[in-house]
């Protein structure tokens, strides 16, 4: 199940990667990375969301492997 659940990341990480290569090369359609990021970071609900979810990813990848054992 774990191998599944990297898999996954690793997928959404390489989507990720696609579409921010995407937007540097076809602006018009999708915002590029930083125009996103100022859009987000202008709510203190924007930078809240941001912060507890690196703090999962964090969590789930750092400390969770260590607890487990």
């Amino acid at each position: 199940m774990y191998a599944i659940t990297v898999a996954v990341y690793a997928t959404c990480v390489l989507a990720a990667m696609g579409v921010t290569w995407w937007s540097h090369h076809h602006p018009a359609h999708i915002a590029p990375a930083g125009r996103l990021l100022d859009a987000v970071f202008t709510s203190r609900a924007g930078r809240i969301t941001v912060l507890v979810f690196w703090w999962w990813l964090g969590w789930h990848f750092l400390v969770a492997p260590i607890i487990g054992r």
